[in-house]
């Protein structure tokens, strides 16, 4: 049996996104995947569009739970609700105002990390500019080692995002008491670069996710 990936998208304020971010994420064709939901009190439609979302555009019927938020909490909550919940054997993160490009991504992803037996994975990825009707590739450097990436990083040569980067879970969960609610900002940096710091075996997925 393929092993279970768990994939986070916390939620607020995204309804002109969340249509599109989910239809990606439930589109996959990766059958062992949880997608956890994490409504952040978002005050628009987000919810009822993802709702009609996972109605309508599941046709691998996913497994979708919904965590809500009874108040605002910011993006640390919502991180470390999400650390609680990891449950598989691989956690991916994806913002709600991002999304992937194609319905192989998590299959292939996955594929590299169990065939090198990689702690994280990490991909290239695109920054879009809908304002300036523009995307722009962004291409990951390999380096021999998770150190190499760490100092990446710092030096602010290499993006310390999570959405570009699948995470053993283990291993991950070594640093779930980083996240902290009320850190809203640089809340990945402070996962990731000790993560990779620390990580004995990283590997590269070439496409863009």
């Amino acid at each position: 049996m393929t092993p279970q990936v768990d994939v986070f998208i916390p939620i607020y304020g995204v309804e002109r996104f969340i249509e599109k971010c989910l239809q990606s994420v439930l589109a996959q064709d990766y059958e062992n995947m949880r997608v956890v939901l994490i409504d952040d009190a978002s005050p628009d439609q987000s919810m009822a569009l993802a709702r009609q979302v996972i109605e309508k555009d599941n046709p691998l019927q996913h497994k979708v739970e919904i965590v809500s938020c009874p108040i605002n909490c910011g993006l640390g909550a919502t991180r470390k609700i999400a650390h609680s919940m990891i449950a598989g054997k691989y956690t991916l993160f994806l913002d709600s105002d991002d999304y992937w490009d194609n319905e192989h991504l998590v299959s292939e992803w996955i594929a590299v990390a169990e065939k090198g037996n990689y702690e994280v994975v990490l991909s290239n990825y695109c920054h879009e500019y809908p304002l300036q009707e523009k995307s722009i590739p962004r291409e990951v450097v390999p380096r021999l080692t998770g150190k190499e990436v760490a100092y990446a990083i710092l030096r602010g040569t290499e993006a310390g995002y999570l959405c570009n980067k699948l995470f053993l879970s283990d291993k991950l969960k070594q640093y779930s008491h980083l996240v902290k609610t009320g850190r809203n900002f640089w809340e990945d940096v402070v996962v990731t670069i000790p993560l990779l710091y620390n990580a004995e075996k990283v590997g590269y997925y070439p496409k863009v996710t």
